[in-house]
């Protein structure tokens, strides 16, 4: 069965189709009767069945540019981070090789993941009002791993964990 929304895609567009054909057909056939007005009145039923067309289309075409907007809009909004903290703290949880003197990884042990995703959350944006917090007070990298590491296992209450599907799975 088809979705809701399909069925009133095909019925807004059938209905916009509609009243272009019915519009045309009503204003060349009063036209050759010589009705003047019913000619008029045909042509904006057909305008505005174009209208209805074309505004559907121009909504499709112009919704991934509303969503890069939207995405703007936030990141303009969104809490300033210091990157190089920020990159520093996801180096100190990315570490590439064991003897890499960088490496936290043994501090975050199975949290690694939470923490790199409250990172990704801080770097786009959309991280939770509690790890923003986090973010502001640490003064090192190393510290922001640490404070970050205390939200998502709870040190101070309940665990703070990232929306990411990569976070939730752990939950």
């Amino acid at each position: 069965m088809p979705s809701t929304r399909s069925i009133l895609h095909h019925t807004y567009t059938t209905t916009a189709i509609g009243l272009m054909a019915t519009g045309a057909h009503q204003a060349v056939t009063n036209e050759r009767r010589g009705n003047g007005t019913a000619a008029a009145q045909g042509a904006h039923i057909a305008q505005a069945g174009f209208t209805m067309l074309a505004g559907r289309s121009i909504a499709v075409l112009a919704a991934p540019l509303l969503q890069e907007a939207i995405a703007a809009i936030r990141q303009m909004f969104a809490p300033q981070i210091d990157r190089n903290l920020l990159l520093g703290a996801l180096n100190h949880v990315a570490a590439t090789s064991e003897d890499d003197p960088d490496d936290m990884t043994n501090v975050t042990g199975r949290h690694t993941q939470q923490v790199v995703d409250h990172l990704a959350d801080l770097a786009d944006g959309v991280a939770d009002q509690r790890v923003v917090n986090v973010a502001y007070r640490a003064h090192s990298s190393r510290e922001l791993v640490h404070l970050l590491l205390g939200l998502v296992r709870g040190d101070d209450g309940q665990p703070v964990l990232s929306a990411r599907a990569t976070s939730s799975s752990h939950r």
